[in-house]
């Protein structure tokens, strides 16, 4: 991000962050998908005159990997347990923490999206902090 603004403004409040651009104080904003459509909801002349540029991929917010000497009894026992842990309240909270509609089962392939976007920054944090240590 360096490279490309000349500074990052960290802020806690979602006006804090889309009004700025929509009075042309600043030029852009990253937020949450959600965050915007929020904004929106909020203040429609924002969906009308504000446009995203980009959206990122799809993240997977969290992953439950198992050792392969796991067995399969193991496995069918907390897959079954996690699936019916949305009917209680410590279930609910952690799809809410997570932003998550629910928890579901996956292929490991559903991580390729979130793993080639990591891969992507971590190429970029390399080069330019390459970059950063040759200046002067």
């Amino acid at each position: 991000m360096d490279a490309f603004f000349s500074q990052q403004i960290i802020r806690d409040s979602l006006t804090q962050v889309v009004l700025p651009v929509f009075f042309q104080r600043v030029e852009v904003a990253a937020l949450a998908h959600r965050s915007f459509e929020t904004a929106v909801e909020m203040n429609p002349q924002l969906g009308r005159d504000l446009h995203m540029l980009a959206i990122s991929p799809t993240v997977i917010p969290i992953a439950l990997c198992f050792h392969k000497n796991c067995s399969q009894e193991g496995k069918r026992i907390l897959i079954r347990s996690i699936s019916k842990s949305e009917a209680l309240p410590a279930g609910r909270q952690i799809v809410a923490l997570y932003q998550s509609q629910t928890m579901v089962e996956r292929p490991t392939s559903c991580m390729n999206l979130s793993l080639e976007m990591v891969r992507q920054y971590e190429r970029i944090s390399t080069h330019t902090s390459g970059q950063r240590k040759e200046r002067p």
